[in-house]
């Protein structure tokens, strides 16, 4: 069985499906770094867990991005939307952590068999009500963040011997990269004091739907300009049936992303 403490990392346009649905077993986009093709629950099993993966995936998008990484390796569609990102924030996007209890939740690790609590997977579905989001809070300021950045980075400030002592040193270098690469904007960490607390799903999406509608329409309008693009070249060059079937896997997402809102207004 899983910690206490598990965590997900999650888009913050998917807000409001999550809380009506809770965590349905899928395959992500970013599974496709390291090639899991498995419908399935990605998480880290822990707190140095999570400080751990998301100082993974950095050094594969930097890798990526680099060209150091083997194209082999990557999915292609992923390897072009790391070289179109402006950075690794703008690839992964708004998001938050969201916390569930693992002790009743067997690791089913990765599709390659791998198990253990950086490659976290359950194929079981995880109920809305068992999902809290995790927030920090400036005691200087009052401030309130859910950005998974700035918990992901709370986390690496605040890992202790014992955390260092359950990771590979592969993944303690992946730490030390991340953090020689974020030195400016994870001092705040150290120089400020932060706590944090765990918002219920549903409270989350009332408290911040602003910020959630918001985003929501950012992605929105940034798959209309592509399928504005799709178009255009359609007319100009012509297109290939897996364009057609990409643009209506576009068209189907949009759909999906409007009937959810439309329901949580309701």
């Amino acid at each position: 069985m899983s910690s206490k403490e598990c965590f997900h990392f999650t888009y913050l346009n998917r807000a409001y499906s999550i809380g009506k649905n809770g965590l349905v077993s899928r395959v992500e986009d970013n599974s496709k770094a390291v090639k899991d093709s498995d419908p399935k629950i990605s998480f880290s099993d822990g707190r140095y867990a999570a400080a751990g993966l998301i100082a993974n995936f950095y050094r594969v998008y930097t890798d990526i991005k680099t060209g150091k990484r083997d194209p082999s390796r990557t999915d292609p569609d992923l390897a072009r939307r790391v070289m179109e990102s402006k950075s690794f924030e703008d690839f992964l996007g708004d998001g938050m952590y969201l916390m569930f209890d693992g002790t009743d939740i067997e690791n089913t690790g990765g599709n390659r068999g791998h198990i253990n609590p950086f490659d976290a997977a359950t194929r079981d579905n995880i109920e809305p009500d068992k999902l809290k989001v995790c927030i920090l809070k400036n005691e200087q300021t009052g401030e309130l963040s859910y950005s998974k950045y700035d918990f992901a980075q709370y986390l690496m400030c605040n890992l202790t011997e014992d955390d260092y002592a359950k990771m590979p040193s592969s993944m303690i270098d992946d730490l030390k990269f991340y953090r020689e690469n974020h030195a400016d904007e994870m001092s705040r960490f150290e120089n400020s004091k932060y706590s944090e607390s765990f918002m219920k799903i549903d409270e989350f999406c009332q408290t911040f739907n602003k910020e959630i509608d918001e985003d929501i329409r950012k992605q929105e309008e940034k798959k209309s300009l592509s399928m504005k693009d799709f178009v255009k070249n359609a007319l100009t060059k012509g297109v290939t049936t897996e364009q057609i079937r990409e643009a209506d896997r576009r068209e189907e997402v949009l759909s999906n992303g409007k009937e959810t809102i439309e329901k949580v207004e309701k």
